[in-house]
């Protein structure tokens, strides 16, 4: 880990620690967001898996995962639909990508790469970026 990846690990887990502390300790779901659903798709169905993004990104029919590689700035895409456990490619996204969300279509994912600024989005059809889209400073 560099140094500047450290110094922001430090103050992240300061801030996190002063919110915990500042709020008593009481760090539960507001009751407004428990029990929502996702909105409905183009074709009326319910995303089954929660709408946000992380490190690790799994299709709603559980059939395709993708992974994120912060030390060699990609992507890896794997197939595990009847456990097949394949890896399908490793695709390359912009400096020191954090987090991964994939489209309930599975036609396309996007990252965010904190270092670059960016948002890669990649076509998992054709398992190839299609573009960078420049969003601002550290996108998580």
């Amino acid at each position: 880990m560099n140094r500047t990846r450290l110094i922001g690990f430090v103050i992240t887990l300061g801030i996190f620690l002063l919110v915990v502390a500042c709020s008593g300790g009481n760090t539960a779901v507001p009751t407004a967001i428990v029990g929502t659903q996702a909105p409905p798709l183009a074709n009326g169905q319910i995303a089954r898996n929660s709408s946000q993004s992380g490190p690790i990104a799994i299709s709603d029919d559980d059939a395709l995962l993708v992974v994120v590689n912060n030390l060699n700035d990609s992507v890896t895409v794997i197939k595990v639909a009847g456990d097949a456990n394949t890896k399908v490619a490793e695709i390359p996204v912009g400096d020191e990508p954090r987090t991964v969300a994939i489209m309930p279509d599975k036609q396309r994912a996007y990252v965010t790469n904190q270092a670059s600024a960016t948002v890669s989005v990649i076509d998992l059809v054709a398992n190839q970026k299609t573009q960078d889209i420049p969003v601002g400073v550290e996108p998580y």
